[in-house]
């Protein structure tokens, strides 16, 4: 049965809501402009429209509170935000990260299945232009990370890849979180942290054609 795709975006902007900006004093500029990942918004968008899928995204800095992170995580509060009182560490929640992470779950929840979960992250500095995170444990997702990675690396091969097994350490996500929800034959959860400079406009028309082409074929 031809699987569903949704997109989502955990990392998209670097927003701080006015009520909670004076908890964040000069010094935590840096902190700030660094807490969302550049590129990784339009790459979602732009690769949603490509395949016609729905794109999920996050546009409150992850510097306020991280919605990629559990509930109770060390850094589900950044340093800054950490210092806020218990009651709008609760606002803080019910608003912007209770809200994303359920609308993402129902739509999953709503579509058919199985369902293939791609989440776009950037980094700025990596070994690689691209690594996949994905489960051993569950044989369905393993299929496609490794037909996604295949597909990839045979459409260019001067970018440089890597398979990262979640399943052998601790790492915590949002998409970790959403195999505890779904069955292994209905939910493949698979992360890509993608260089940001291959989201720069000079490349970033290579890499989308290349990754709508490798899902339009992980759809089968």
């Amino acid at each position: 049965m031809p699987a569903s795709i949704i997109i989502t975006c955990e990392h998209g902007g670097s927003q701080i809501p006015i009520r909670f900006r004076a908890a964040f004093s000069t010094a935590d500029v840096a902190i700030i402009e660094k807490a969302w990942d550049p590129g990784a918004l339009d790459l979602a968008m732009s690769l949603s429209q490509l395949l016609e899928v729905p794109c999920y995204s996050h546009q409150t800095s992850h510097a306020l509170v991280d919605v990629n992170h559990s509930l109770g995580h060390e850094t589900l509060f950044s340093s800054s935000s950490e210092n806020l009182s218990d009651a709008d560490k609760q606002l803080i929640l019910e608003r912007y990260y209770f809200p994303y992470r359920l609308r993402v779950e129902s739509a999953i929840a709503m579509e058919d299945k199985p369902v293939l979960h791609i989440s776009i992250h950037t980094v700025a500095e990596s070994a690689f232009d691209i690594i996949l995170f994905y489960s051993g444990d569950r044989s369905f997702e393993l299929e496609k990370a490794k037909k996604l990675n295949e597909i990839l690396i045979t459409a260019n091969t001067t970018r440089t890849y890597q398979l990262f097994d979640e399943a052998v350490t601790k790492h915590d996500s949002f998409v970790k979180y959403l195999r505890t929800r779904f069955q292994d034959e209905e939910y493949a959860g698979l992360t890509l942290v993608i260089n940001s400079t291959l989201t720069e406009q000079e490349s970033m028309d290579s890499l989308l054609n290349d990754l709508a082409s490798a899902l339009n074929a992980l759809r089968t």
